[in-house]
């Protein structure tokens, strides 16, 4: 019954939008350089999720098509929440949570067409059950592929950031735990800087081309030629922006919420680690996290 609420697919403006830009890149072989805008940054992100809507469009171009992929990344999300839940915490906690996950009225909504959050969500808890697997079968390659996996869901969409503290605190601690050496570290940041490199590569390529990708808050800041100085004023003007407009203003309190409730189940976490109920109190909040 859950899974019918999934199936239920009608169109929107951006999802109009994106398989447009897909269309244009199946048709004519010619590619974005940027990606959709970010409104929490305001700036343009990576066009690899563009690049991800091409695949399937170059199997059939068809924008209810488009939305049939998106039902699916929704139903791989739903089991992704149950086999983390059961891994973390048993069947039992697992059913239940993928239950309340699955009638979730905004779950729902999530099926109705394709968009750069609904797809960004999949990739997120992708990268989280491989980080936990990578502990419990202590396999190194899982590690690897969970953290291009959840650079790639910021690359998607850039309010994947909000839960970043959290992978950083785990992949530190799992490799604390498993005693890695400097070499290790050394790799896991190489394979970072490479995938951000080479999934925001296009937008660096287009920043002499057209200032107005990482846009300046003074207009008349907005030049034809950026020097790499302007860019990262920029960027960390709309860090800044991004940092002021989740605490005063209201377009970012889901991002806001999102940080709360991690960190409270992080909190929650520590000081239950003893408890006969930890299982209950940490998932409790957790499942409001996907």
């Amino acid at each position: 019954m859950g899974i019918t609420t999934h199936v239920y697919p009608y169109g929107s403006d951006d999802a109009n939008r994106d398989y447009l830009v897909a269309h244009h890149i199946t048709a004519y072989h010619e590619y974005p350089l940027t990606g959709p805008f970010a409104a929490v940054t305001r700036s343009r992100n990576s066009p690899s999720y563009y690049y991800l809507l091409s695949i399937f469009t170059h199997i059939k171009d068809d924008p209810n098509f488009l939305r049939t992929v998106n039902i699916i990344f929704q139903l791989i999300t739903i089991f992704l929440v149950f086999k983390l839940a059961k891994e973390l915490f048993g069947l039992k906690t697992a059913a239940l949570s993928s239950i309340l996950f699955v009638f979730n009225n905004f779950s729902g909504v999530q099926s109705a067409f394709i968009w750069q959050p609904w797809i960004m969500r999949t990739f997120v808890n992708l990268s989280y059950l491989l980080i936990l697997l990578s502990y419990k079968k202590n396999n190194y390659y899982f590690l690897l592929i969970s953290i291009f996996c959840f650079i790639f869901a910021v690359s998607i969409h850039v309010s994947a950031l909000a839960v970043s503290p959290v992978f950083l605190t785990i992949l530190i601690a799992l490799l604390k735990k498993q005693h890695a050496k400097p070499k290790k570290y050394l790799e896991i940041l190489g394979l970072g800087v490479l995938s951000i490199l080479l999934l925001f590569g296009p937008v660096l390529g287009a920043f002499n081309k057209n200032s107005a990708i990482i846009p300046p808050l003074s207009p008349s800041n907005m030049t034809i030629n950026l020097s790499l100085l302007q860019i990262g004023l920029n960027i960390i003007n709309n860090i800044a922006f991004f940092i002021t407009g989740s605490i005063f203003y209201r377009t970012a309190l889901s991002t806001m919420s999102i940080i709360f409730t991690v960190t409270i189940c992080l909190v929650l976490g520590y000081y239950s680690r003893y408890s006969k109920e930890r299982n209950e109190r940490i998932y409790s909040l957790y499942i409001f996290i996907p």
